[in-house]
């Protein structure tokens, strides 16, 4: 029985760590711990009516949620402008239903939702130029990618225990293929982010803390008198934002692992199952703008351009499939400012 902020009358069920945030299945800054919380409510009997778990299912639910967002600005100079921002969200959901399992307090059918994004730099890449090998385009970036497979394929072999660690043929490990879930991900991540795979990097939830994207703007050179003779304003802007999404995963119902979540089983092709089931992965780059130029002269006459860049990327599991959409824009607009202007038409009223 509850009371007063969740506590019972005595003041020490569930405890204050608890109510404030701590003793949970993840600490305080989101790292997993070996803690389930059903399992040590069943040993202090704050369960209900346990004796009927073999006959009624009772479901135990888990929501977690991670919010990060970081916003600074810098001025080296007084002309010059930095805004920095970075964002990371994590949703995950555990379901399973309480119950009974040789003859002891379990949690049966245990399962994981959840979707996560953060921001990211992947600058290394942005201007890497396609190339057309006879009638196949194709750029740096697609060939870093197949070469990494191999290189991560050795990297997640050699990683789990339970691996034979058996070179085949192909130039890939036994359990490790070219189109093993983790040897994909992994490839696709080094290969659009310009880094070379690790063990941290390949992995799409690593990332704790979410890299600054960024806004400049520049406004300097009206403060040389010489242009500041014919020119009334002169800002020069940059903008960056590049995020990464995956969009849902869930428990891989067909695998199996151990206590340290490390693959047991194959499926039919012979790779390891993944603990989770990921269906798709997405980029977004976007340079807005990768310049911009805003002038107006002492005459009034004002010329704004801007170029702008994007690219969108979709890595789809269900088929072993990446999608690319690149976009280029150039905005040129002017205009011209009237000082005390009247128009030859007079209204009424």
């Amino acid at each position: 029985k509850t009371s007063l902020m969740g506590m019972d009358n005595q003041w020490l069920s569930p405890g204050i760590d608890f109510i404030a945030g701590g003793y949970q299945e993840r600490d305080l800054i989101g790292n997993k711990t070996n803690l389930i919380y059903a399992n040590h409510a069943y040993k202090n009997n704050w369960l209900v009516d346990t004796s009927n778990y073999t006959f009624i299912n009772t479901q135990y639910t888990v929501n977690h949620t991670e919010n990060m967002n970081f916003k600074a600005s810098i001025k080296p100079i007084n002309s010059l402008r930095i805004d920095l921002s970075a964002d990371r969200n994590l949703m995950e959901n555990r379901t399973a239903n309480l119950g009974v399992e040789n003859d002891a307090f379990s949690l049966l059918n245990n399962q994981f939702n959840g979707s996560y994004s953060t921001s990211i730099i992947t600058w290394h890449t942005a201007f890497s130029a396609d190339k057309l090998n006879d009638t196949t385009l194709s750029n740096e970036i697609w060939e870093n990618l197949l070469l990494y497979r191999k290189e991560i394929s050795s990297m997640l072999s050699n990683s789990n225990p339970n691996s034979p660690n058996n070179l085949e043929l192909s130039g890939y490990y036994s359990g490790y293929d070219s189109t093993q879930q983790d040897v994909i991900i992994g490839a696709f991540l080094s290969a659009y982010k310009g880094q070379p795979p690790t063990l941290e990097n390949i992995n799409p939830l690593s990332q704790k803390i979410p890299l600054p994207n960024w806004r400049i703007s520049f406004d300097g050179l009206t403060k040389i008198k010489l242009v500041k003779k014919y020119i009334k304003k002169l800002i020069f802007t940059h903008g960056y934002r590049s995020n990464f999404s995956l969009g849902n995963y869930t428990t891989n119902l067909n695998g199996q692992w151990d206590a340290q979540g490390n693959a047991t089983q194959t499926d039919i092709a012979g790779n390891y199952i993944s603990e989770k089931q990921i269906m798709t992965l997405n980029i977004l780059e976007q340079f807005a703008p990768l310049l911009g130029v805003d002038l107006t002269l002492k005459n009034n006459l004002s010329v704004k351009i801007e170029m702008k860049k994007d690219r969108n990327i979709s890595l789809s599991l269900s088929n072993n499939q990446i999608t690319e959409i690149k976009g280029s824009e150039m905005k040129v607009g002017t205009g011209y400012t009237w000082k005390n202007f009247q128009l030859p038409i007079k209204f009424a009223g």
